[in-house]
């Protein structure tokens, strides 16, 4: 892993700083990764996931609000083109060989697996390597949108699930029980996925306002991930709010403080 740029930035008082790197995936390309951390302090640290669109960085504003709770927060832009809307399909899907994001014929690599490999295994692998990170304290994710798939991979995968401590679904697009036509195969991946996962510390959040494509809204998938994740034990939360993943984070307070007191 290469460290190619580093900025060094007061976050508040004299205890924590962030800094501003770029890491490099295994497939050679770099992207920009934001550390949160209080050095003086061995805390639990708190991983955003990104859906599509890839970027997340946005949400290191909020890092004081994670560390005064006493969580590190790290954020991270995948090393894609920008995209917004229905756009992303294809351009996240491209990152694989497949085309495709979620479900590929004959084991192709998927985009989600793409992700994992390059971008999150990057991450997690500088906080494990970090000289303030305490296995004991563990990883929490936060997976929005998309992000939850990646979320349910990571949980499925031997190399790093033993590493996270709890993970959040926000605004989850994990419905794949009402996805039909070209997406009626997404089922079987996650059924794959979901097999292998322990038990482990579980919050989803959805709305009935917040609509992932015709006949499927986040509170359905919430719903979809209670029930057939039962080790989990997962505590829902159900808002009318029509905003999704980060802009929820962003624009919702009170939201915002249900994630870090489940957290903590």
């Amino acid at each position: 892993m290469k460290i190619i740029f580093l900025t060094l930035f007061l976050i508040y008082s004299n205890i924590a700083i962030a800094e501003n790197y770029k890491l490099t995936t295994k497939e050679g390309k770099t992207f920009p990764i934001t550390v949160s951390v209080d050095e003086n302090r061995s805390l639990p640290t708190v991983v955003y996931v990104t859906g599509l669109g890839g970027k997340s960085n946005s949400l290191a504003k909020f890092s004081k609000e994670f560390l005064e709770k006493g969580l590190n927060l790290i954020t991270f832009d995948r090393n894609e083109p920008d995209c917004k809307g229905f756009k992303c399909f294809g351009t996240v899907g491209s990152r694989s060989k497949s085309n495709q994001l979620i479900y590929a014929e004959d084991n192709q690599e998927t985009a989600i697996e793409n992700i994992v490999e390059n971008e999150v295994k990057s991450v997690l692998e500088y906080i494990k390597s970090s000289s303030w990170y305490e296995s004991n304290n563990g990883i929490y994710i936060i997976g929005g949108s998309f992000g939850a798939w990646i979320t349910l991979s990571l949980l499925s995968d031997e190399e790093i699930k033993n590493d996270i401590k709890g993970v959040v679904f926000l605004s989850p697009s994990t419905a794949p029980h009402k996805s039909s036509g070209k997406y009626a195969n997404e089922i079987i991946t996650y059924n794959s996925l979901i097999k292998n996962i322990v038990e482990i510390k579980g919050l989803a959040i959805g709305s009935p306002n917040d609509e992932l494509f015709p006949g499927a809204t986040t509170k359905d998938a919430v719903d979809f991930l209670a029930e057939t994740i039962p080790q989990m034990k997962i505590k829902k939360i159900i808002t009318n709010s029509k905003l999704h993943a980060k802009e929820l984070l962003k624009k919702d307070s009170e939201i915002k403080n249900d994630i870090l007191n489940w957290i903590v």
